[in-house]
Parts: C-alpha cells; sequence; structure tokens
C-alpha cells in the first residue's frame, strides 16, 4: 500500500510557452562538416607545430577516424579555412585517408574498422571488447617548406 502524500498528484495542464530566443545555428551551404573542420583544424595545428615558423609549401597527411571516408575536397576546403593567415595557408596538401583500427580484448586481433560493425564488434571473433586503437588521427608524414627569398637565385 502506498503512503499518501501532500504533494499534487497532477501537473497543471496549461503551461507558458517559451519561444526559443534564437535560431539554431546552421552550418553555412559548401562549408566543412563539423568533423572534417575538427580534423583540419587539428591538422593545421600539427603542421605549425612541425614547421616552427617556416612557411610550408607542401604536406603528405595521413588520416583515419571513425565514422566515414574523408573527402578530400571537403578536407581540402577545411583545411584552406583553417590554416589562413598561418605559415601553412598556401601549402598542397596529400591527404591519404584509412580507417581506423581496432583492437579486440578477447582475441588480440587489430583490424581495420571498415564499417560502423567494427567499432563494436570484432570482425574475427564477434567479441564486444573493442576500443579504437591509440594511432587513429593525424599523421603528419612528410612537409616541404617554402624557400627563403634569400636562398632563391637569380
Amino acid at each position: 500500500m502506498t503512503k499518501p502524500t501532500d504533494e499534487p498528484t497532477h501537473q497543471p495542464t496549461h503551461q507558458p510557452t517559451q519561444k526559443p530566443t534564437q535560431q539554431p545555428t546552421q552550418q553555412p551551404t559548401g562549408s566543412a562538416p563539423m568533423h572534417e573542420t575538427g580534423m583540419c583544424d587539428e591538422i593545421v595545428q600539427a603542421l605549425l607545430r612541425r614547421a616552427e615558423g617556416r612557411r610550408v609549401a607542401a604536406a603528405r597527411v595521413r588520416v583515419s577516424f571513425a565514422g566515414h571516408r574523408a573527402d578530400p575536397e571537403v578536407v581540402e576546403q577545411g583545411f584552406r579555412v583553417a590554416a589562413a593567415g598561418t605559415p601553412a595557408e598556401d601549402a598542397r596538401i596529400e591527404l591519404i585517408t584509412e580507417p581506423p583500427a581496432v583492437s579486440c580484448g578477447g582475441c588480440g586481433a587489430r583490424t581495420p574498422a571498415t564499417d560502423a560493425l567494427a567499432l563494436v564488434a570484432c570482425p574475427r571473433c564477434g567479441g564486444v571488447d573493442v576500443e579504437l586503437a591509440a594511432d587513429a588521427g593525424v599523421v603528419v608524414e612528410s612537409i616541404t617548406y617554402q624557400q627563403d627569398a634569400s636562398e632563391v637565385r637569380a
């Protein structure tokens, strides 16, 4: 048997409706999706750390992340936005994309996560003790620097 309380047993049926004061922010048409935007920021920061103030002419970057393959055109656009005003702003980017690796705690397998299922179950044994490998993300494989004007021969 339940104990009676002094609290009301029902909620009022009419509550004042508040209109949102702001419209939800939308991504401008043609801009990079949020995941690629974060990845492009990470690429630029990695290049700037390695460049140590030198102007970057080109870079080869390997990226892996869960969810979907990066669209090179979207990444190029996102990179241009992220690099604007930095020593990497005019750099050519060679982007190599690959799926992230997952490690299985059950069988020890390390396999590429080529689809969403591989992120939750091991493709080898079917076990669910899987996690993204620590090396998922951005790896700068090479950088070419611009020559100083003093180094260029006339």
